[in-house]
């Protein structure tokens, strides 16, 4: 019921019963991509502010070039899934309050019905609105989950 893509992340088609959970996943992980590109200028910021931190050694480990080169590609990893999961949050987020699947926004033969955009939330998060839609429970209707309110049967 309303998949919206095949994702290789989670080897898993994006659908009502798990969309609660792939927008989680990406919007956590665009959010600590964020705060590890904000961690991560700072340190920068240190850095040059303080030219002696950039030119020790330690006894232990390696020169600070190294970490700085570390740094800078962590920073390029950051900035790269920050942005790619930043750009399919908005996407997932905008199939939802739409009532729209990407399928069926490229097919164009779908007119949703027209809904507030926190019944679609509803729809998507559970009933009734509450804190869990911003953890990784499971999708419930008052109480019942889509395997409860599915007309058809189906197996377990």
């Amino acid at each position: 019921m309303k998949m919206d893509h095949h994702c290789p992340w989670v080897n898993n088609c994006v659908g009502a019963n798990n969309q609660k959970h792939f927008v989680l996943f990406v919007g956590y992980t665009a959010l600590l991509s964020g705060y590890a590109m904000v961690l991560l200028v700072l340190r920068l910021m240190a850095t040059l502010n303080e030219p002696r931190l950039f030119l020790t050694t330690h006894s232990h480990g390696p020169q600070e070039p190294v970490s700085m080169l570390y740094m800078f590609l962590l920073l390029f990893e950051a900035l790269l899934f920050g942005l790619f999961t930043s750009a399919m949050f908005c996407e997932q987020l905008s199939s939802i309050l739409t009532d729209q699947t990407g399928i069926e926004r490229l097919k164009n033969d779908y007119a949703p019905p027209r809904r507030s955009a926190v019944q679609n939330l509803s729809e998507t998060f559970g009933r009734p609105c509450s804190l869990l839609w911003l953890l990784p429970t499971p999708v419930t209707f008052n109480g019942l989950t889509w395997w409860d309110i599915l007309p058809t049967e189906h197996e377990v």
